[in-house]
């Protein structure tokens, strides 16, 4: 009998694991090649400071709405 169907929050549905510490790495050198502080780009994404930086230091976990909001609030 076949799996079901689950959407995965920890691996975007794909099966593997997540390495949401590297993904906050390459986020934050995104942010810092854009010139744009933690301050201004969390008020952008619509959270505070220190969760950006929780997300930037693999604290908490990315979501795919997360990174298409942190990258629309970097190059719109």
């Amino acid at each position: 009998m076949p799996a079901p169907s689950v959407s995965c929050p920890k691996c975007f549905g794909t099966g593997q694991v997540i390495d949401h510490a590297r993904i906050g790495a390459d986020m934050r050198a995104l942010r810092v090649s854009a010139n744009r502080g933690q301050k201004v780009t969390a008020k952008a994404l619509g959270v505070s400071q220190g969760y950006l930086s929780d997300l930037e230091h693999g604290n908490r976990q990315w979501t795919q709405e997360l990174i298409a909001r942190y990258k629309r609030a970097l190059f719109e």
